[in-house]
């Protein structure tokens, strides 16, 4: 039986850094599961809002729809137009807004998580793409590292696009939680 030229003791090493870095990675998805779980139960400590009382409200009064603005979105409430919330960076979450309504609620959260994931997907890609078009502007056809940052641009574009993608069904899951919230709304008016 050959012996590698570091040894035994090289073999035991290797395996407990792996088995440390397993212990780590699990006790990671543990970690970062457990809030789902919970909240998917909704047990103690739930992330869900609170069962929210339902109150009588006229549909005139409490519809919803969505206003978009140059750099903003609003969800506004009623005939009169009230803003309920500013969408977007540290404004109120669609679930909190929508929490009447289970049905709302579901695509409120979907709406959260696909917002999530395309912002960060397309902010990355964007900054990908502009990066490798101030470092591509100073290399010649015969450079190197030409084709090489041609693939990360090509990259940073697909990446991009695919964010797009993930906004364009937030927005469709926004749409839905709000029509469902509206729904709610109207049966309770009857």
């Amino acid at each position: 039986m050959p012996i590698s030229p570091a040894g035994p003791l090289h073999a035991t090493r290797s395996t407990g850094v792996q088995s440390r870095v397993t212990v780590v990675a699990l006790a990671l998805a543990a970690l970062l599961t457990a809030p789902v779980l919970v909240h998917a139960q909704g047990g103690e400590g739930s992330l869900l809002p609170a069962p929210l009382a339902i109150e009588p409200c006229s549909y005139d009064r409490c519809a919803l729809r969505v206003e978009d603005g140059w750099f903003s979105r609003r969800v506004i409430r009623g005939v009169n137009g009230e803003q309920a919330a500013r969408l977007g960076w540290g404004g109120p979450s669609v679930a909190s807004i929508v929490g009447r309504s289970d049905s709302a609620l579901v695509h409120a959260e979907q709406h959260q998580r696909s917002q999530r994931v395309g912002t960060v997907l397309s902010l990355l890609g964007s900054a990908t793409t502009i990066a490798t078009y101030v470092a591509l502007w100073d290399k010649t056809d015969a450079d190197s590292d030409r084709n090489a940052l041609i693939a990360v641009n090509i990259g940073g574009v697909v990446t991009t696009y695919i964010g797009t993608t993930f906004l364009r069904k937030a927005r469709r899951e926004l749409d839905r939680a709000i029509w469902w919230y509206n729904r709610d709304v109207a049966i309770g008016a009857n």
